[in-house]
């Protein structure tokens, strides 16, 4: 696949030698040492693919999230969103995170393969020392949500929500 095949804004991540690139309408793996495309599989997709664990995890416009082995492209798993299609994918070790755009965050324990958490707000989303950190860009709104606890379980209590405007400083 060269460059002058697609857009400069094809959302890409790399994984142990190969890049996967999201068209919108095909997920394509290239191997970086040869330029060679490994694999594509068609489908229509929000965003940026996150690969953990050898497993490729991809919105897709029909609100569910596709599981792909990195390797060679096959289905391994799928999760229904409960509403909405996720913009943005966030992945830690056992769950996996996504963002409706400005309206909800979902979080999936991975091991179980089910919905623990729904948060009422979305963003750009950062992970940091168990708590998700949401962005709402132009509207200067930073929220804190603590998704796991001390002992490395998923959650099973309501989020606390730290919120801060533009201008405005906070001690947490």
């Amino acid at each position: 696949v060269k460059q002058d095949e697609w857009d400069d804004g094809v959302p890409l991540v790399y994984y142990e030698g190969t890049v996967f690139l999201n068209t919108g309408i095909e997920l394509i793996a290239v191997d970086v040492n040869d330029q060679s495309q490994r694999w594509g599989v068609s489908g229509y997709f929000n965003g940026t693919p996150v690969v953990g664990g050898g497993v490729l995890y991809q919105a897709t416009t029909s609100r569910s999230i596709r599981f792909l082995d990195a390797n060679d492209g096959s289905d391994v798993g799928s999760l229904v969103l409960p509403s909405y299609s996720a913009e943005e994918l966030l992945l830690t070790e056992d769950t996996l995170i996504a963002s409706g755009g400005s309206r909800n965050t979902w979080v999936f324990d991975l091991n179980l393969n089910e919905l623990i958490q729904t948060i009422p707000s979305g963003g750009e989303m950062a992970f940091s020392n168990g708590a998700l950190v949401i962005s709402k860009g132009s509207l200067g709104v930073v929220e804190f949500y603590v998704l796991r606890s001390a002992d490395n379980r998923p959650p099973r209590g309501t989020s606390k929500k730290y919120v801060m405007f533009e201008d405005q400083f906070s001690v947490i």
